[in-house]
């Protein structure tokens, strides 16, 4: 849990971090492990970096980083670890 914490931490100093990138990064480092386990393994990680202040959860839109708003951990749907689609929102961690 510890590796992809750091994992995103280090994205954050360059950009936002989408939710679906958090399981992009749990497939490499655990191909074995099922969707439904990354997607377990990416809320607690994302749980923990949201503790750690400073970063703040958003919507984007599809293609891009246009802000649509603020986004909610206990709001987050099982679809939000998905990969995003032209024109749709995506949630992401950014710093405050």
């Amino acid at each position: 849990m510890s590796l992809l914490v750091d994992e995103v931490n280090g994205l954050l100093s360059a950009s936002s971090v989408g939710l679906y990138e958090f399981v992009w990064l749990l497939r490499s480092s655990m191909p074995s492990i099922s969707d439904e386990q990354r997607r377990e393994y990416a809320r607690e990680a994302l749980r923990l970096i949201l503790a750690q202040g400073g970063r703040r959860l958003i919507l984007l839109e599809w293609p891009g980083e246009a802000e649509l708003g603020e986004a909610t951990f206990d709001d987050l749907a099982d679809q939000a670890w998905e990969d995003p689609t032209d024109g749709t929102p995506y949630a992401a961690v950014v710093r405050c």
